[in-house]
């Protein structure tokens, strides 16, 4: 029974680690050289598409918790050092997650909301446009966001699924 719970967290460590590592791979915008950049867009106007997507590195990542209308919790991935030196993230199984953080996460109208499905153990992937309602709990996220009083004030989410 623990080595089965032992793969099975190990299974979803990596597949986090995975997820997580191409969420914002291969989705950059290139501009030609002779384009003039025009100024920022009211953030109210913004739309929903792949090519406004965050290219960074997020600031949390992890599973979905107590999804609510404007906010969820999140709890934490933790990143780990495999024994060959690569990186996996190790999140809560199902039941007891009291040995991780939960952030909470607030979000309104003019927060991105994208979808990346991930196929073929990460050698390929889909990014989609994707709405608040798509959001559910239990699922792996990226977000992106600024630091608020009680938790991380959401720009962008990636939910992750792997197909």
């Amino acid at each position: 029974m623990k080595k089965r719970a032992r793969k099975l967290i190990l299974m979803s460590g990596m597949v986090c680690a995975m997820s997580v590592s191409v969420c914002g791979y291969g989705y950059a915008k290139e501009m030609p050289a002779n384009v003039s950049v025009a100024a920022p867009v009211d953030q109210t106007t913004t739309v929903n598409t792949a090519g406004e997507w965050a290219d960074s590195i997020p600031n949390l990542e992890g599973s979905t918790k107590d999804v609510q209308d404007g906010s969820f919790t999140v709890v934490e991935a933790v990143k780990q050092k495999s024994d060959n030196g690569g990186d996996i993230y190790v999140s809560a199984g199902s039941g007891d997650d009291s040995a991780y953080n939960k952030i909470s996460v607030t979000y309104d109208e003019n927060t991105l909301f994208m979808v990346k499905t991930i196929y073929d153990g990460g050698a390929r992937s889909e990014l989609s446009a994707a709405t608040s309602a798509t959001l559910d709990s239990g699922q792996t996220v990226a977000v992106w966001g600024t630091p608020s009083d009680n938790g991380l004030k959401a720009t962008h989410i990636c939910i992750i699924k792997v197909e």
